[in-house]
């Protein structure tokens, strides 16, 4: 299950084509009732597209349309975990104020910040046309970028979503 609905028709097709710097950028619907198990179950999917994205840069020539549509579908999953997941962000440091977590919350929100700053950065410069012409250069900020999206994902894990469960902000789920 994800943390947000899958529309029927969101607009976008498959067309390598059409790449990240073409998307639309506007949220999906986020369902209110985000559980822990939920939030885990789309870094599995984020992990999975990562680790795909990663493989491509390790085939002997540049695999620039499936790298492209590889990381159009990645950069549309963090998207919406990052605008689904922020009012959890903050209803956890509001939880956690007054408590000895307080610290821990307001880190974790720093670093949520930060890596949606970097994210964003490195999707809006990584267009079709970009990879195609500097196939050496996406390789290289790609493998840097995708391990801080890998560490951005277990910091969620074990820190962020911890404390917003310990805090009644989410629930544990199935």
């Amino acid at each position: 299950m994800s943390i947000y609905p899958e529309p029927s028709d969101d607009g976008l097709t498959d067309d390598p084509g059409r790449c990240v710097g073409n998307l639309r950028l506007t949220a999906r619907c986020v369902d209110p009732d985000v559980t822990y198990a939920d939030l885990l179950a789309d870094h599995e999917v984020m992990e999975r597209l990562a680790r795909s994205l990663l493989d491509l840069l390790r085939e002997p020539s540049p695999q620039v349309d499936a790298a492209c549509l590889t990381l159009r579908r990645l950069a549309i999953r963090v998207r919406d975990h990052l605008v689904a997941g922020e009012p959890m962000v903050r209803a956890t440091l509001v939880a956690a104020d007054g408590t000895r977590h307080v610290q821990l919350a307001a880190v974790s929100i720093e670093y949520w910040a930060a890596f949606s700053e970097l994210w964003s950065l490195y999707v809006y410069r990584w267009d079709k046309a970009h990879i195609a012409l500097d196939w050496a250069a996406f390789d290289e900020e790609t493998a840097t970028v995708v391990a801080q999206l890998l560490e951005w994902i277990m910091r969620q894990a074990t820190i962020l979503y911890s404390l917003a469960l310990h805090h009644g902000v989410i629930a544990a789920g199935r």
